[in-house]
């Protein structure tokens, strides 16, 4: 067990499974854990993805058009906001988003292959382990194919993906395709679904309802609509949203909740969605949303020239402080099955849906019903906006829908009237760069296009 920890902090600090040029490491017989306790107890690290989402919401943010840089602490954001490949390509938030899925790739990898040189002492916890790790695995690959590659209605037989790890490996590998990288996903989760047994730990563990909230995911990127609908079927009725909108975030096991990371072992004990909120963000909620509340805005003074006070109210900061992050809940299925039904020309069941989300936010719902067609999808696409906000989905949800990036903000100003910045689909800074330190040892690794690709530390 001390050499298995030993190999995952290797891990740690190469910086993810994959970005190491050290020689390939073999687990010897005597290294196999004879106990499923063992295995389990190591196995729990893998949830441990602090790093990960946290830098994936920072990047997420960084890439989409809904949240304002800091500008005036000169943070990574503006980087991307200028489109600096260069600055982009050694961006923190870029390389432990990446080291921190790839991290927990590897002991997942690990994990599966004690259990398949542990004995089965009881069939039921293996087969709930074996089915959590692999279940996990493929949320990890997920989160990553979809900010280092192109999306998936994009030629994905054909363009670069993620490296792919099927196994614990220190080798250098290449990218494989979008496609590969979604097939090996599905695989792992329907294999997952017929081993979970077990909601004892829900939400903070893997179940077959989390597998089946993450599959409801999985296809709504692939546009692959009915499927959708079938997953978010099995879930929708069985969960609640949440009763208390505004306090959702700082309480754990609440309503709605599916799959859930626990940040309480993070050093701050809790992430933080950095970033101001875009005048088009704010205005699009109503007076009476409660989700205003994640909005912190107070009122400050200025002295005037003329040397009269003047009240103003402070630029609006996203106050979603969370001591859990909530990676899959009952809102998004709602919302996935709506859009579904929108995409499938089932107007009045995709409404339902939405005005269920709404509804539930202290909003009067009624004003969906005249919404059809092109408006209906519209609504729903900014009503994820609204429930998403400073969660990291909002830069995918334009990226999968083949939507530009309008920006309707610069450094002065938070609130225009017209768009001050317009990324098309194509542009290469949609994308993530794949990191510096991983192109410097991975020989192997393609980068994406528009990203500098040097051989200097």
């Amino acid at each position: 067990m001390k050499k298995w920890i030993y190999y995952i902090a290797l891990l740690f600090v190469c910086a993810g499974c994959d970005m190491t040029l050290l020689p390939e490491t073999h687990i010897t017989e005597e290294d196999v854990m004879k106990d499923l306790v063992d295995v389990e107890k190591c196995f729990m690290s893998a949830y441990q993805l602090d790093d990960a989402i946290s830098n994936k919401i920072d990047c997420d943010r960084g890439l989409s058009d809904d949240m304002v840089p800091y500008f005036d602490y000169k943070e990574d954001a503006i980087y991307f906001y200028n489109q600096n490949a260069g600055e982009m390509y050694r961006c923190g938030w870029v390389e432990y988003m990446y080291a921190g899925f790839y991290k927990s790739i590897a002991i997942c990898n690990e994990t599966l292959y004690q259990l398949e040189h542990c004995p089965k002492t009881d069939t039921a916890a293996w087969e709930q382990l074996k089915g959590e790790a692999l279940a996990l695995r493929a949320y990890d690959h997920f989160s990553l194919v979809n900010y280092y590659g192109r999306p998936y209605f994009d030629k994905p037989e054909t363009n670069p993906g993620i490296v792919l790890k099927m196994e614990y490996s220190l080798a250098e590998a290449p990218r494989s395709t979008v496609q590969v990288v979604y097939d090996s996903v599905l695989s792992d989760l329907n294999r997952a679904y017929r081993l979970l047994n077990s909601e004892e730990e829900a939400p903070a563990r893997f179940t077959k309802d989390g597998v089946t909230a993450l599959l409801c995911r999985v296809y709504l990127f692939m546009n692959k609509w009915n499927e959708v609908i079938d997953e978010a079927d099995k879930l929708i009725g069985k969960y609640d949203l949440p009763s208390n909108v505004a306090k959702q975030f700082t309480t754990s096991n609440g309503k709605g909740e599916i799959f859930t990371l626990d940040f309480s072992y993070n050093k701050y004990g809790f992430y933080y969605a950095n970033g101001f909120v875009s005048g088009k963000l704010q205005n699009s909620f109503d007076e009476y949303d409660e989700r205003l509340n994640f909005i912190d805005q107070e009122e400050d003074f200025i002295i005037t020239d003329e040397g009269y006070i003047e009240w103003i109210l402070t630029d609006p900061k996203v106050a979603k402080i969370g001591l859990t992050y909530k990676a899959l809940r009952i809102a998004e299925v709602y919302l996935n099955r709506a859009e579904a039904y929108c995409e499938l020309g089932e107007d009045g069941l995709a409404r339902e849906d939405l005005k269920a989300v709404v509804a539930n936010n202290g909003v009067d719902a009624s004003y969906i019903d005249a919404l059809s067609g092109d408006e209906l999808m519209n609504e729903i696409l900014v009503e994820r906006e609204r429930e998403f906000m400073g969660e990291g989905y909002r830069a995918l949800d334009l990226l999968r829908k083949g939507l530009p990036v309008v920006r309707y903000y610069t450094e002065e100003d938070f609130d225009m009237a017209e768009p001050q910045q317009t990324l098309a689909i194509d542009h290469f800074s949609r994308i993530l760069p794949i990191p510096h330190k991983e192109c410097y040892l991975n020989t192997l690794i393609e980068q994406n296009a528009g990203y500098p690709r040097d051989t200097k530390l």
